[in-house]
């Protein structure tokens, strides 16, 4: 198919292909993807949508109805949290909010967004 102008469409380039680009253009030889295989096994993370399985919604954004079935995670409630600002948070404070939630368990998200954090690069870190 082409576009208005006669030029070939072509396909977004995929992660690996602009992470190789860019360490081609700093000098570095080689790229390799990070992904966050772990928390992924225990549950703690979703797991990645292949390429394939990507559905385009059908109604844009905008216009979407954001009320959804499925309630955010744990994880997702407490990266909130952090997120949002204010006062420090602390493990009783998650523990009030997200019913069932231990100080154990708030830990160890903790633990999974910081890894996550690190293997996509942020400047994040959750002490």
């Amino acid at each position: 198919m082409k576009n208005s102008k006669d030029q070939p469409e072509t396909s977004a380039p995929s992660p690996q292909e602009l992470g190789e680009s860019l360490a081609a253009q700093i000098g570095h030889e080689e790229w390799e993807l990070d992904t966050p295989d772990e928390g992924i096994a225990d549950g703690l993370l979703p797991e990645p949508v292949a390429e394939a399985e990507a559905v385009e919604p059908e109604v844009p954004l905008a216009e979407a109805d954001f009320e959804s079935e499925v309630p955010p995670s744990p994880l997702q409630i407490i990266e909130a949290m952090l997120f949002i600002g204010g006062q420090p948070l602390k493990a009783e404070k998650a523990c009030e909010i997200i019913r069932g939630l231990a100080e154990e368990q708030f830990r160890e998200l903790i633990d999974v967004l910081n890894r996550v954090y690190r293997l996509q690069n942020r400047p994040y870190l959750i002490a």
